[in-house]
């Protein structure tokens, strides 16, 4: 997906320009009030995913494997799979432990989502002093099961389009809006970006449609779960036992009776 034109500023910019720039000409619960966030956080984690996968190999070439003696293949081979394996393990949890503690502080702190998604602003009128408070108090917003924003971050509906004069509805395939952009998006998943009649529901440009065959992901996996495997398809690592022999091969052989 982060190597596809979803995952582009430049496609999100121009699918995008159809939508009123005015959002709240939508109804409250329209999935195109989220549809350009949404794009941009996948931009965002596709970019910082690639940052770290290369920030990582970086600091991984400028190691040194120090052993007290020269180790042999199958020793070398041995630690090489160990370190692979725990490598493996802590770079998805490096990648998402601060993203966490961004979206649990937000949470925490009550931050109002932009968009009004989490919170609306009530303006109530003060009877005893005959005007309004120099304050707004705010309300949490509900979504499925009564889900309240103010105690979870969790809480999400189905996406859906509202037509105009309508009470007609249209639901988007995967997506699923909430208390903000971006706790909504990782619950979502991609089917409608695998869908060329989803999209075209939202975007009026032609687009080629993800294909299926080419990720060895299901299109039903939550972007919460891509995210927890940086979006990468495969792991490919190679040691190369020749290579670390001629380094620490040494020079001179000798050994002595006792």
């Amino acid at each position: 997906i982060c190597e596809s034109e979803f995952a582009t500023n430049e496609w999100r910019t121009e699918i995008t320009s159809s939508i009123v720039a005015n959002l709240s000409k939508y109804n409250q619960r329209d999935y195109r009030r989220h549809w350009t966030s949404h794009l941009q956080y996948l931009h965002g984690l596709c970019q910082l995913s690639i940052k770290t996968v290369v920030d990582d190999k970086e600091q991984l070439l400028s190691r040194s494997l120090i052993t007290n003696e020269l180790l042999s293949e199958n020793e070398f081979t041995n630690h090489f799979n160990a370190f692979e394996k725990q490598h493996r393990l802590n770079l998805p949890k490096l990648f998402n432990r601060l993203l966490i503690l961004i979206l649990n502080m937000s949470h925490g702190n009550a931050f109002m989502s932009t968009l009004g998604t989490n919170y609306r602003y009530l303006t109530p009128w003060d009877h005893h002093r005959l005007n309004y408070y120099y304050y707004a108090f705010t309300e949490a917003l509900l979504y499925d099961h009564q889900c309240s924003c103010a105690l979870s971050r969790y809480c999400i509906s189905d996406a859906y389009l509202f037509e105009n004069n309508s009470s007609k509805t249209i639901y988007i395939e995967g997506m699923k809006i909430g208390c903000t952009p971006s706790e909504s998006f990782h619950q979502s998943t991609l089917q409608c970006f695998y869908n060329s009649s989803c999209l075209r529901l939202l975007v009026k440009n032609s687009i080629v449609p993800l294909v299926p065959r080419e990720s060895h992901y299901l299109i039903n996996i939550t972007i919460d779960e891509l995210r927890k495997n940086l979006f990468l398809e495969n792991w490919n690592t190679t040691s190369n036992y020749s290579a670390y022999f001629h380094e620490c091969s040494p020079s001179i052989c000798s050994y002595s009776y006792a």
